[in-house]
């Protein structure tokens, strides 16, 4: 069997347990969101982009489809999930801001229980037919694999450095642009956790100094940089060491920046739902809500900084050189 085939059966298979287990329950939306299974899906849905320009492009893009609306679904009630826990934390919060996030973890769990009745639970639903095109896929054998898994890199490489060149007049908008760069970036490193085993890692020949400001004791330690052994395959795609390092750098304090921006659009946005008030009204308020607050613009500049030293760096390029 294919490695690669092989990986996305072990995420097919987890996430059918996980489907299967959570119908049983009463509120499946939830049991799912704390049961992490938004991170499997990820992997999938990471894995069916991929191979999308592999082979069977129609085949693999109607299950990207599928698993990116279960998957939005579900970062929908992590989001909310999230912001009510910030806010019930917080004492500076009132009862009524706290009230509607409540109201969107229902929301949203709602929807997600709708949409996992309808192509979930059923009997030849979107599920069942997503692992019949799995089984008859046209899988490359290993080699073939390495080489076209290396290209992909290539390409999404070069797509990275043009949509940051038609960006270069600074972000203006942290959903469209920092969160967005962050997404795209979050992809390379997803894909070498899901191909279990077939990247891996490599020490560059000599350490460039240029990385050391990357090479923090967390990102070198975290459990997300250590990547699945290769075990017995004979073809595995190379990725710089260090560049990659770079690269969980960029995306955690991509994710920082973006949280806090985030946070306080979604505080400013319930506020003016709430009280019928204009957005910079509401801006304003819920700015004292927040402790050590930010300005947004301030937020912009920083994720702009370090996006830009990133890349006139060649980080990114640097995945596939030693």
């Amino acid at each position: 069997m294919s490695s690669t085939l092989q990986s996305y059966n072990q995420y097919i298979v987890t996430l059918e347990n996980l489907l299967s287990k959570s119908a049983k329950q009463k509120n499946p939306a939830m049991w799912l969101y704390k049961n992490n299974a938004r991170t499997t899906v990820f992997m999938l849905e990471g894995l069916a982009r991929m191979y999308k320009t592999m082979h069977n492009k129609k085949r693999f893009t109607k299950m990207q489809d599928v698993l990116k609306r279960l998957e939005d679904s579900l970062g929908a009630v992590d989001y909310f999930v999230a912001m009510l826990t910030y806010c019930q934390q917080n004492k500076n919060i009132p009862k009524d801001i706290i009230a509607y996030f409540e109201e969107e973890v229902e929301n949203t769990s709602d929807a997600l229980n709708a949409y996992l009745a309808d192509s979930f639970y059923q009997k030849n639903a979107g599920f069942e037919k997503m692992k019949e095109k799995v089984a008859s896929a046209d899988w490359m054998d290993d080699e073939r694999a390495t080489l076209a898994i290396r290209s992909y890199y290539s390409v999404q490489i070069d797509k990275l450095n043009l949509w940051m060149d038609e960006n270069d007049g600074g972000f203006t908008s942290v959903e469209e642009q920092v969160h967005e760069l962050r997404r795209k970036l979050r992809w390379l490193s997803i894909l070498p956790q899901a191909l279990n085993g077939k990247v891996q890692l490599q020490n560059p020949k000599t350490t460039v100094a240029k990385y050391k400001k990357y090479l923090t004791k967390d990102i070198i330690t975290s459990p997300f940089n250590k990547l699945p052994a290769k075990g017995k395959l004979k073809s595995v795609v190379l990725l710089n060491k260090n560049a990659f390092y770079a690269l969980s750098w960029m995306i955690d304090r991509l994710g920082k920046l973006k949280d806090q921006g985030l946070t306080q659009n979604a505080l400013a946005i319930a506020y003016a739902n709430i009280h019928l008030s204009n957005q910079i009204e509401a801006d304003k308020i819920t700015s004292a809500y927040i402790k050590n607050y930010i300005p947004i613009n301030k937020i912009l500049n920083e994720a702009n900084r370090i996006s830009a030293t990133y890349f006139k760096e060649n980080m990114l390029a640097s995945l596939l050189k030693f």
